[in-house]
């Protein structure tokens, strides 16, 4: 039979949930990058449901909580307890009526409005928690005991790290891209190994100060448990600042004030639970007993049974969400979640004097582990074990003469499928002097919200008048995550692309293609504009900026393209659309679809003697639906990431299809088609998978193939292996048409084609690269050859050699290398907060 206390703490946990995610949904919708690049392209199914079904949820949540108030409320445990449980019971029935007449979830914007429904969301489950601290009974507590934490925190930092090593080999050999040896696994183990033991050991030594000041003082175990409650909001406060809202560039005091608020929450709402689980325990406890009281086990046999399952759990858990995940959040809370509940089976039932005996394995380990505070306590001794090993391990990586088992590299490798160790790696750095002014700089200027910036004025031709050239029509298909790699006239092993391989041989294909930003949300408002632009989503009006508008207007061309999420936002309304794609989500944007309603509609106005221009964000290729999509039976694609594949080969079927459409209607020797890509994807590559906001080749190269029609074609000069951009794109099309676009240098694009190409300055200029959703950025050179890429959201450098055309190699940087970088990127950054006359905070 379920305990009362059991039943009482799930319905609080579904409350908590419930209010926690009305709260987050709330705050993250305050973030620009949230609310436009998820929440609003409904990238997700769920949230939508979730908002239109809130009322509904609320109700069913009270009447959750009511099963376990109402006795309560009729003066089981007293009069205090019983107007507590009234009160909430009556307060939460007043709002469930004003949610049900008035839901206000469906008009969440990113306004102030919205932050502070969300902090006020929280008012419940806070509310419930003090009801709860007054109908349960409090426990008889006592004072921990350091001898028995530190024999917890010592089987916890073995058991963790046995968990995530037992799978981190197999999950590391059955990746994509990696290529680790067996000695820079067992490398990876061992510094595991140690990570968590200094850890743990840190924790043991936090915990045994608290106990200690307690008992010096004589508090009481009731502080010693306070403590421990304010610790674990503390921490979890600086967990989601600096971890979760940093992922989706969620910053400033409104973040913190938000992380800060959610953390007293859930710290509060598990003291609530603590009290009515300790409750039905025998015994007196410790203050750390009664803390864990919400995931205490009785039966040594299960507390066994669940360590055994521990792997398992931590192997799913990071299997189940690595390849949704958002630079590898998910994965690290789910270790945090790992680490609690293992620390909770360690320290088991509490000691009663001389009635608990170690066991064998506990009697192995405290001994060893007794000796690691005594190191903690001599710093020297530390720093000395530390560069020796260190030393060692450089020697022994220099001798063996494999550049795989750079230590930097491998430790790196190994951590991408050790999730705990990544955690670990991630907060052990930290940066100072003048790597923390760099990338606070980067900060400043990233993820502008909340502050008025007027739009600049671009213009490539003034004054701009009808064009002196011919109009072809213009098809621009930008495939949203099409990786290079996939096609077959980039990479020879790809077998699937026959029909973008025969257009390719018709057309330009450009070898060192990049895209300007790591994500649709600034990529594509880039292209538009035909060069950067503040990281800002977005600068509101976008029409003076948007060149490729004003050249579409003065040249006559009717639209023929579907309003996306971003469309929506950057585009001015014009009586020359004709929109395709209707009333379909952004996120289920489909190339057949799309190209086969083009044919319905360009066949139905050939007598229209205005040029066409089409365009095309098709959304097939997105990593949340390619992992979504099976593969069709009988289908093989090995070497490459199967649903990826199996969905371009779908793709080049219906693209080819589309293409002998304009041929058979007599359009395609008369149009610019242009197939490109926003960004590409990780599919695995070192662990990572998606694209969110890092820069890494794979992420960053892009395909580009431009048809031209034969006329056009031979007057036209191009230079096919000189660095290209997606900001080249509008530029290139206003050459094409007969006008001469102006040079605004390397932030902005220039013409590929129509004129001799500049050699001396595109093969050698520096150009700046960054994330559309974080301060990450990166600097290119030496044609395409070399990337070096600052990420200011985890504080570290990467650089990558990319002379071997494919996804690069990454190489050892240098501090020369180091300095020119930061220089430059920043040098670029500067230049354009001053154009948009923005002035970053520090």
């Amino acid at each position: 039979m379920i305990r009362r206390s059991t039943a009482t703490a799930i319905a609080r946990a579904a409350n908590a949930i419930f209010f926690l995610m009305t709260s987050a949904y709330c705050v993250l919708s305050y973030s620009s990058f949230a609310y436009h690049q998820f929440i609003r392209p409904e990238v997700f199914a769920w949230p939508g449901d979730f908002v239109a079904l809130h009322h509904v949820f609320f109700w069913l949540m009270l009447l959750i909580t009511a099963a376990t108030l109402v006795p309560h409320a009729q003066g089981a445990r007293g009069l205090q307890a019983a107007w507590a449980a009234r009160a909430y019971l009556t307060m939460s029935a007043g709002v469930g009526v004003r949610l049900t007449l008035h839901p206000f979830m469906e008009n969440i914007d990113m306004s102030g409005r919205s932050l502070a429904i969300g902090l006020l969301a929280l008012v419940f489950p806070l509310s419930l928690a003090a009801v709860d601290h007054v109908i349960a009974r409090p426990a008889a507590m006592g004072e921990s005991h350091e001898p028995r934490l530190l024999r917890a925190c010592g089987l916890t930092a073995l058991a963790v790290w046995a968990a995530y090593g037992i799978a981190a080999p197999y999950r590391l050999y059955g990746a994509a891209g990696i290529d680790l040896p067996l000695s820079g696994v067992l490398l990876g183990l061992i510094a595991s190994g140690l990570a968590h033991l200094m850890v743990f050991m840190g924790l043991f030594l936090v915990l045994a100060l608290v106990v200690g000041v307690v008992k010096a003082v004589r508090l009481g175990a009731s502080v010693e448990y306070w403590a421990l409650v304010a610790g674990s909001a503390a921490a979890l406060a600086f967990i989601l600042d600096t971890m979760a809202f940093r992922a989706v560039g969620f910053a400033g005091p409104a973040a913190w004030s938000a992380a800060w608020a959610l953390a007293v929450t859930i710290a509060m709402v598990w003291s609530g639970v603590a009290r009515h689980r300790a409750a039905d325990r025998a015994g007196r406890l410790d203050a750390i007993d009664a803390f864990l009281s919400p995931l205490h086990v009785e039966s040594p046999r299960r507390r066994n049974a669940l360590l055994v399952l521990l792997p398992v759990a931590a192997f799913w858990l990071a299997a189940a969400v690595e390849k949704l995940d958002w630079d590898f959040l998910l994965q690290k809370l789910g270790v945090l979640a790992v680490w609690l509940v293992a620390f909770s089976l360690m320290c088991g039932r509490p000691a009663r004097a001389g009635s608990e005996k170690a066991s064998p394995a506990e009697d192995l380990i405290v001994p060893i582990v007794a000796i690691v505070p005594s190191l903690l306590a001599a710093p020297a001794a530390v720093l000395a074990v530390f560069w020796i090993a260190l030393l060692g391990a450089t020697r022994l990586t220099a001798l063996s003469g494999d550049a795989r088992l750079n230590l930097e590299f491998a430790l790196d490798r190994y951590a991408a499928f050790d999730p705990s160790f990544h955690l670990l790696q991630d907060a052990a750095r930290a940066n100072s002097g003048e790597a923390a002014s760099f990338y606070g700089y980067l900060k400043a200027n990233t993820s502008i919200a909340h502050v008025k910036v007027d739009p600049i004025e671009v213009d490539f031709v003034r004054p701009l008048g009808p064009p002196p050239g011919e109009r072809p029509h213009i098809f621009l298909f930008i495939i949203d995550s099409l990786r290079r790699d996939y096609l077959a006239p980039y990479n020879s092993q790809v077998t699937f692309t026959p029909e973008i391989d025969r257009f390719a041989q018709e057309s330009l294909v450009f070898d060192r293609a990049f895209t300007r930003y790591s994500g649709t949300g600034l990529s594509v408002p880039a292209m538009w504009v035909g060069g950067m632009t503040l990281h800002m989503q977005y600068i509101l009006p976008f029409t003076p900026m948007n060149t490729l508008m004003k050249l579409l207007d003065a040249a006559g061309y009717r639209r023929m393209m579907g309003i996306d999420s971003i469309s929506e936002r950057i585009l001015a309304p014009t009586p020359m659309l004709t929109e395709i794609d209707r009333g379909v989500p952004t996120r289920n944007y489909d190339l057949c679809r799309t190209v086969g309603e083009m044919s319905e509609k360009l066949g139905a106005s050939l007598a229209d003697p205005r040029p066409v221009f089409a365009y095309a964000l098709p959304q097939n290729l997105h990593i949340v639906n390619a992992v979504e999509t099976p593969v069709p039976e009988g289908e093989s694609y090995p070497g490459f990431f199967e649903p990826v594949a199996a969905q371009t080969r779908r793709l080049d079927g219906c693209f080819g299809a589309f293409i002998g459409h304009l041929k058979t209607i007599g359009l395609y020797d008369r149009s610019i088609v242009i197939l490109t890509s926003d960004h590409g994807d990780s599919y695995g590559e070192e662990g990572r998978w998606g694209h969110a906001y890092t820069l890494f080749p794979e992420v960053m190269r892009v395909p580009l193939v431009i048809h031209l029609p034969v006329a056009m074609a031979a007057g036209v000069k191009t230079d096919l292996t000189r660095v290209t951009f997606l900001t080249d794109l509008t530029p290139t099309l206003y050459s094409l048409l007969g006008y001469q676009p102006a040079a605004f240098g390397p932030l902005y694009g220039e013409p590929l084609v129509g004129r001799t190409p500049d050699e001396s300055s595109r093969r050698r200029d520096p150009f700046l690269l960054a994330a559309s959703y974080g301060a990450v950025y990166g600097v290119l050179r030496h044609n395409g050859r070399s990337l070096y890429i600052a990420d200011a959201v985890e504080g570290r450098d990467y650089a990558y050699d990319l002379s071997d055309g494919g996804l690069g190699r990454r190489v050892e940087i240098t501090e020369g290398m180091r300095a020119l970088s930061w220089g430059l990127i920043r040098q670029d950054v500067a230049k354009i907060a001053t154009q948009y006359h923005f002035v970053p905070q520090p």
